[in-house]
């Protein structure tokens, strides 16, 4: 799977190829309960009426995604399903929909299974991008709310299992085929870029006989989606930069904080996702069942900071102004100040695989049921970024305004640092890609690689009692290997790549003899390049510097190979994870006034076992030794749930129960960076002796199915978190002394809770045509006390607690046309999106617009327009729990409208 992105100034393309199948309408035919005609409903509606029924019959609370038919689902990913559900928000990656955040709580406390099994991920963590699941091939998003003790320990937040399509229970179409292009309106803008793409997907499902059926289904996907981002490198603030050295530019005796600079950064981002899911199953006798399933997807200006207040008299200077804004410069008109401006063109590799697949076999004697399941998960993840560099120029002024509310910008007046004929590599350059001067760089190959194999095996056996009717019991066992490991080193310019005197230490690199700004050579020109500039959409900045990399990079760069002491060891981890599962669960049934009631009490137990193995320095990374730390805990996880029928169509549901989820793997890692010279002695590292998010939760439901496709329910929620982690400094002992380590810590937790109001109806109530339009709308309202550890002086509310989160759809089906918007809002809310899952920023509040309109003719064709981000809202990102700090990993994306066309077949 190759990827080609050619990048304009100071960036990076991002490319990432996820599983990915076209979306598509087929028909199902229902009575309508008023009138006693035939319907046909398609789509949206059909895949609301189906997921009414599932949430109607489920033994704990939730929410659920379901269909009976290929291609119902009408979001491209699982992804855009999954945020559209109470309670759920996922942030936006190149902008589309990809980690989920679940009542308030984090993609690290949401536990991804497939078909029931736990599923391997390709992010340093567990959690999961939910993007890489085509929702075509699936049939149901599962999403339990609540705990119950034949469920995989791990979802505090919540358990999403995804479904694939079981071929023995599927009664529709046999084939189905679906293909059209798609197109991003903001890459118009962009030089030798096209926005417009493809997705192709085809699925066949086969019954030879009732009791035998098989299942297959490919896609591919290219999707052009460039944008562009103004971001800043950082601030100055005293929780960044140590107490005295955030300047007081106004003398109010208060620091104010600084931007390091500014960056402007445009991604010209190809995705190609290609995926194929097949499954088996059969049915040799009315007692015995045997399924096998399988997954697999490819998807593959810095200005000054004001340190120490020794530039004032810059901000300060006559005709110079500038403006403070909750204790930050968010505005500045800076005169004679002569900011160094620096221009990278950069490409960016990114390859994901993902096989998930198990073989299941369930079998009956009497009142017993028997069932044994073997699985196997692995993701794989490789990616590279190469930088070329060119550089340092410095305009003579800047002015900037970064507000929060509006569309930043930044200019250099009188200035054109773009400008192709001024451009040179190898001269001075501030941020380097060693610790050489004018180098450029090279990171990777980065690798990650998951590794999950479980067997479980479950008993049950039903009573003819009126009170106790069932028992389930059972044992999983599962083992998990985490690896990852990166290469890095710089590029000098005309000769390639450096070398290191010291394996493994960064800081030990030296450049190739003749390379040009080095020894008395010259810098290169690049005048003759073929180097161009543009202007950024979306936003007004300094011009950008475009070149093809592929051409520049060989020209700048002869020799490019890895050089022996690259590879860094302090990033070659490893995580094992042992875990012994054993359950128990009474099912009972009763009454309360004559209403009946129903449900479950049981136990879980957990034993995990960990070992983290790596290398450690005591000296700054000039030498390394291995490092291998283990970890053990039990945790006994008791649960009830219960269901009382108020009414035929009214339902009071209740869950209590002691939740857990394990720490991310990343944060496991050893890996420790010592400084043994400093005082005290300091370090830094991962913390394989975390012990797991923990927490008491209580959970209610009320549920009004008042119509065939209606209901109406409220589910306040109550969590009591013990145990929480968040980055902060410990005491460790290492080699008999005493260091202070900053690392992830378990820390205190703290309590959460909300409600969540959920409302779907079609408006049967209505005349005539009204009748065909319907209505889907949730609410949810949250609260905490809990917070990140960091910043130290402010730190974050925790990771994904979005005060209010709404969703409304309005939807209309008649005659085999279709059509919706989808409105999604939430506050704004803590994410950690990046690489490095303590890298903490705000995404500020968010409200898109999607639409559809399709068609499904008689013979079985369909043809459907989505269209995605309709009011092209825009990303905006904060640092340092500021909202004024713009952020330096991500800032103000814009993503731009997408558009898909489908034709369908189906028969």
């Amino acid at each position: 799977m190759k990827t080609k992105k050619k990048l304009p100034v100071c960036g990076t393309g991002a490319l990432a190829i996820f599983a990915s199948f076209g979306a598509y309408a087929d028909t199902a035919s229902t009575p309508d309960a008023d009138n006693l005609t035939e319907i046909v409903v398609t789509g949206v509606r059909q895949a609301m009426r189906d997921s009414i029924g599932a949430k109607q019959t489920s033994d704990m609370i939730g929410d659920n995604i379901t269909t009976k038919e290929i291609g119902v689902l009408p979001d491209v990913t699982i992804a855009e399903e999954l945020n559209r559900l109470p309670g759920v928000n996922t942030t936006r990656d190149r902008g589309n929909a990809s980690q989920a955040s679940i009542r308030g709580l984090g993609p690290r406390l949401i536990l991804g299974l497939v078909n029931g099994r736990e599923v391997a991920s390709s992010e340093p963590s567990q959690d999961l991008r939910w993007e890489i699941y085509p929702s075509e091939v699936l049939s149901a998003a599962i999403v339990d709310k609540t705990q119950d003790a034949t469920l995989i320990s791990g979802g505090l937040a919540a358990t999403v299992d995804i479904r694939t399509l079981s071929p023995l229970d599927y009664k529709g179409p046999e084939f189905a085929f679906h293909a059209g292009p798609t197109y991003n309106d903001e890459s118009k803008d962009l030089p030798d870029y096209s926005g417009l793409g493809y997705r192709a997907s085809g699925a066949w499902i086969k019954h030879v006989n009732d009791d035998f059926a098989v299942s297959l289904a490919v896609s591919g996907q290219r999707e052009k989606n460039g944008f562009p981002d103004f971001r800043t490198f950082g601030w100055n603030t005293p929780d960044n930069s140590g107490p005295g050295n955030t300047g007081d530019l106004n003398g109010d005796g208060k620091p104010d904080n600084t931007t390091w600079g500014l960056n402007t950064e445009v991604k010209e981002v190809t995705q190609d996702r290609y995926a194929v899911a097949g499954g088996m199953g059969w049915h040799p006798n009315d007692d015995l069942t045997i399924k096998v399933d399988e997954f697999q997807a490819w998807y593959g200006n810095n200005i000054t900071g004001n340190w120490a207040n020794g530039d004032s008299a810059i901000y300060n200077a006559p005709g110079n102004s500038y403006t403070i804004q909750n204790g930050s410069v968010t505005s500045a008109s800076l005169y004679n100040a002569y900011p160094n401006y620096e221009s990278t063109i950069a490409r960016y590799d990114e390859q994901h695989t993902l096989a998930a697949g198990g073989l299941n076999a369930e079998w009956k004697t009497g009142d017993w049921t028997s069932e044994a399941d073997l699985s196997f998960s692995e993701a794989w993840r490789q990616n590279v970024w190469q930088g070329i560099e060119l550089s340092d120029l410095y305009p003579p002024s800047l002015v900037y305004n970064v507000t929060a509310g509006q569309v930043p910008y930044a200019t250099t007046p009188g200035y054109d640092p773009a400008d192709p004929s001024i451009q040179t590599i190898g001269g001075g350059r501030s941020n380097s890609g060693s610790n050489v001067s004018g180098t450029g760089e090279s990171t990777g190959p980065e690798e990650t690689r998951d590794r999950i194999s479980a067997i479980a095996l479950n008993f049950g056996r039903t009573f003819d009692n009126p009170t106790f009717t069932g028992v389930k019991f059972g044992v999983r066992l599962a083992d998990r290997e985490k690896t990852h490991h990166e290469n890095q080193w710089g590029l000098c310019a005309g000769t390639g790549s450096t070398s290191f005197t010291t394996y493994g230490d960064q800081n030990s690199q030296v450049c190739p003899a003749g390379t040009a700004g080095q020894d008395g050579n010259p810098v290169i020109s690049l005048a003759n390049a073929g180097l161009s500039q543009f202007s950024s959409p979306g936003f007004t900045a300094p011009p950008l510097v475009y070149g093809n990399f592929n051409s520049l990079y060989n020209l700048v760069y002869p020799n490019s190979a890895a050089p022996y002491g690259s590879d860094e060891p302090l990033l070659r981890t490893k995580v094992t994870e042992h875990t012994e599962e054993e359950f128990v669960r009474l099912d009972f049934a009763s009454s309360i006034a004559d209403m009946p009631l129903k449900g479950d009490i049981g136990v879980r137990v957990a034993h995990v076992n960990t070992e983290s193995s790596g290398y450690q320095t005591f000296d700054g990374g000039v030498t390394f030794s291995p490092i291998v730390e283990g970890n053990e805990y039990t945790n006994v996880l008791p649960s009830l749930n219960t269901t009382l029928h108020l009414t035929d169509t009214q339902l009071l549901r209740f869950g209590a129960s002691i939740g857990v989820a394990r720490p991310p793997l990343d944060s496991l890692t050893t890996g420790y960076e010592l400084n043994s010279t400093a005082t005290p002695k300091t370090g830094g590292g991962g913390n394989p002796k975390l012990d797991p998010f923990k927490a008491n939760m209580f959970d209610l439901s009320y549920e009004w199915y008042f119509h065939e496709e209606s209901m109406f329910a409220v589910a306040p929620f109550y969590k009591d978190v013990k145990t929480y982690i968040g980055s902060g400094e410990s005491i460790e002992t290492i080699a008999g002394q005493q260091y202070v380590i900053t690392s992830e810590n378990n820390t205190k937790g703290g309590e959460i809770g909300g409600v969540e109001v959920t409302i779907q109806s079609r408006f049967y109530f209505l005349p005539g045509f009204l009748q065909d339009f319907g209505v889907y709308a949730n609410h949810a309202q949250t609260e905490s006390n809990i917070h990140e550890a960091a910043p130290l002086g402010n730190p974050y509310p925790m990771v994904g607690l979005a005060r209010a989160t709404s969703e409304f759809d309005l939807f209309y089906n008649k005659l085999g046309f279709e059509s919706r918007v989808a409105v999604k809002h939430h506050t704004a809310f803590t994410v950690a999106p990046t690489w490095v899952g303590t890298t903490l920023m705000q995404l500020a509040a968010e409200t898109t617009v999607d639409g559809s309109v399709g068609y499904t003719f008689p013979k079985n064709w369909s043809v459907r327009l989505q269209g995605r981000n309709l009011t092209n809202e825009r990303a905006r990102f904060s640092t340092d729990n500021i909202s004024e700090n713009l952020a330096n990993n991500d800032g103000y994306q814009v993503y731009g409208r997408s558009y898909i066309l489908q034709f369908g077949l189906t028969f």
